[in-house]
């Protein structure tokens, strides 16, 4: 009698789940209606799914199969804890799973690992069990059969140790030897390639920034300068005021030339160019901005002793 009203106990509670399974799972239908675009919609309808998951098979209701598919599986089987339905998993999800289910149980260590077969899978569950488990020692991998995932177990525990730029020096590798010191290096030699490119880019970005600015800054003081010069110029009773617009218009030192001043424009001409040629070498960036600043100054103040001069020598 206990027997028979155990079991009818499990199937109310099974009759009481269910519908609340399937009602949260059809809900997510309601994701595809709308005004949105049918990416958000069907975006929104694959989060649904994943939050409501109650077996593999749910994955298979994924819209976007190429960005949300292998996501969906990997939640569900992070979540099981029945090494038995790990047994049911495709090849890409079995270590996972088994690695995950091991790693919860206080009664196993990584060597569990051992009783997989097929590499990928088994490289999978030392992966998932080291980071579950938190493992920071490399030496726990000799417990690892097989030179190949001894390395690959190093290798994954040493990337444990912190990411970005919070990663261990290089010499925590001299601690050991043998397969974990390979797996150590392993991680160092991949991890190397990708710091420089990341500086690389990160450094190209800022480069673009800093010329940027620094080009606009000298577009901004090219106008001001020219701007209060013409002004100065234009007010002024000079009547041959072509050349001193050229010189602040045009390029710094063209109307000293013009006015047969030829060394003194032929200096400011050079320092002109030699300041944007600082400007595109970023490094010396700074430098040849306040060259031109100089050079626009001199030419502000060489103009207005020209519109002096010939105002004097018109009297």
């Amino acid at each position: 009698m206990r027997k028979i009203a155990r079991y009818i106990l499990i199937f109310l509670l099974l009759a009481t789940i269910t519908p609340s399974v399937l009602g949260d799972i059809s809900q997510c239908d309601s994701k595809l209606e709308g005004d949105s675009s049918q990416m958000i919609k069907e975006s929104d309808y694959d989060r649904c799914i994943m939050d409501n998951l109650e077996s593999a098979s749910n994955c298979e209701l994924i819209k976007r199969r190429s960005s949300n598919y292998d996501r969906c599986m990997e939640k569900y089987y992070s979540t099981v804890i029945d090494l038995e339905e790990c047994e049911t998993a495709p090849d890409e999800f079995y270590g996972e799973c088994y690695g995950n289910i091991i790693a919860r149980d206080a009664t196993k260590d990584i060597s569990a690992c051992n009783d997989i077969v097929l590499a990928k899978p088994k490289e999978d569950c030392i992966t998932n069990f080291i980071f579950k488990r938190g493992i920071k020692d490399a030496n726990e991998c000799l417990k690892i059969d097989g030179d190949d995932f001894q390395r690959h177990c190093a290798k994954k525990v040493v990337a444990k140790q912190g990411s970005g730029f919070n990663r261990p020096p290089e010499s925590i590798c001299d601690q050991y030897s043998g397969n974990l010191l390979a797996g150590c290096q392993d991680y160092f030699k991949a991890y190397q390639p990708g710091l420089k490119t990341g500086l690389t880019i990160f450094g190209g970005a800022l480069a673009i920034v800093f010329l940027g600015l620094v080009g606009y800054s000298f577009l901004g003081l090219y106008f001001l300068v020219a701007l209060i010069g013409i002004i100065l110029v234009v007010t002024s009773k000079d009547k041959n005021k072509t050349n001193k617009i050229l010189n602040l218009m045009v390029l710094p030192g063209l109307g000293s030339i013009i006015d047969k001043k030829t060394v003194q424009g032929v200096i400011q001409i050079i320092l002109w160019a030699v300041g944007l040629i600082f400007i595109t070498l970023y490094f010396t960036a700074i430098l040849g901005l306040i060259l031109v600043v100089v050079v626009y100054i001199w030419t502000i103040i060489t103009t207005v002793k020209q519109s002096q001069s010939s105002r004097h020598s018109s009297k």
